[in-house]
């Protein structure tokens, strides 16, 4: 109870309690939490009805999490005649149903019924909204109210950020960064995660190094991802250059040209037909080829390059990204990147609105791409220690910041997380 009231979160109430469990359990951390989070779930619904009865509410909703077990989705489902979920305050089944469990229960108007207790002298003109105030919806309804209502085709900047702070909030993803299953399990209660891409979607001529990477990084991003490949192929490609994607095969250079699996000079290679040869032109004129090229060396790029990809293929994250960096750039000019990282190593036409991002990269001026969404994904899954390179002084000072820095931002890429 002395951890909840004084907003001690989940991790370290487990913290607490891990000199408290016997020796003989396997997975320490994971019982701890699961205590802590149980615990947690019965003490917040404790309050939340403590108050809604106080303040003479009627009616509630109960808010089942997107991943509920069968009897958690039957309660959530159940219509008792005003809508699915609604029950009396008296009736309402009280919460935790399991151990674990993360539904929650909040205040509800139930139109043109009597929504208050009839309680002494009520005047429900100059009350009405007074009572409204007094009762807080908990962080864990308001997460699954937030995800549940928002449809990302019409969804604004402001509201991605919202939903995710509140799984920002619920989860303690700040302090977690890196811990790459931590926090695609704690996706997982929300959309399905991870998918083993089939080798018939993995272009010919892919590099088996850079293929397991990228194989990584989806096992922890949300499946959907990984289904825009269902119909489509992936050259996974090791360069000398800087990593890159796009959405055609591609050579080390960028370009693109008849692979030599194909052709030899100006023939077919031996045992290929020419059906094979017209097919992959037709995919490479529909799209259907993606290449992702890295050096290999930096454990970042299979992370980062998949969010170009992610944004290529799901133009709902594409404008919220462009969106993110216009309202945080308005009046600004564009800079160039080379003299405000003093690498010379970029082009000129290479050009950002750096706002106060944590890397002026993230602001790089593209007509159909940015680098909101792979810069926010590498930098949550996989994080340099120092930091992204901020900028450089006059005095060749480097300046670096992390993306906690920004919450802002990292919530926004929660938010795509979980709804892009």
């Amino acid at each position: 109870m002395a951890g909840i009231t004084t907003g001690q979160s989940y991790d370290e109430m487990a913290r607490r309690l891990k000199t408290q469990v016997s020796k003989d359990v396997q997975n320490v951390t994971y019982a701890t939490q699961r205590i802590a989070r149980t615990e947690a779930a019965r003490i917040q619904t404790e309050i939340t009805m403590d108050s809604l009865k106080r303040n003479g509410y009627d009616f509630c909703k109960w808010y089942k999490e997107p991943s509920a077990c069968h009897d958690c989705a039957l309660i959530g489902n159940q219509d008792n005649g005003w809508g699915k979920g609604i029950y009396k305050v008296k009736d309402v089944p009280t919460i935790p149903v399991h151990p674990n469990c993360r539904c929650a229960v909040g205040a509800y108007w139930v139109d043109k019924k009597n929504n208050l207790y009839e309680t002494p002298n009520y005047n429900e003109q100059s009350e009405e909204s007074g009572r409204v105030k007094k009762v807080q919806e908990n962080n864990a309804a308001k997460l699954n109210r937030l995800f549940n209502s928002l449809n990302i085709k019409t969804a604004k900047v402001d509201d991605i950020i919202e939903l995710g702070n509140a799984f920002n909030k619920e989860y303690n993803i700040r302090d977690n960064l890196g811990d790459k299953s931590y926090i695609s399990n704690a996706l997982s209660k929300y959309r399905d995660v991870g998918e083993d891409i089939p080798e018939k979607s993995w272009a010919k001529g892919s590099n088996r190094q850079i293929k397991n990477d990228l194989k990584q990084a989806f096992s922890h991003y949300p499946k959907e991802w990984s289904k825009y490949l269902d119909d489509e192929y992936m050259l996974a490609g090791k360069t000398e250059d800087r990593g890159f994607y796009v959405r055609w095969y591609a050579t080390q250079k960028g370009d693109t040209k008849t692979p030599t699996w194909l052709v030899r000079g100006n023939r077919l290679r031996e045992g290929v037909t020419m059906d094979q040869y017209n097919k992959f032109g037709e995919d490479l004129h529909n799209g259907k080829y993606n290449s992702i090229y890295s050096t290999g060396k930096r454990r970042t790029t299979a992370w980062h390059e998949i969010g170009h990809f992610v944004e290529e293929h799901n133009k709902d994250t594409l404008r919220i990204s462009k969106e993110f960096v216009a309202n945080r750039t308005k009046g600004e000019q564009p800079e160039m990147l080379r003299d405000i990282l003093k690498a010379p190593d970029y082009d000129e036409s290479e050009v950002t609105l750096k706002d106060n991002f944590i890397s002026p990269y993230i602001g790089k001026v593209y007509d159909d791409a940015t680098e909101v969404l792979s810069m926010g994904l590498e930098s949550i899954f996989e994080p340099v220690k120092m930091g992204q390179l901020k900028y450089v002084d006059n005095n060749g000072q480097a300046h670096r910041a992390r993306i906690e820095d920004d919450e802002e931002y990292l919530n926004l890429i929660l938010g795509i997380l979980l709804k892009g």
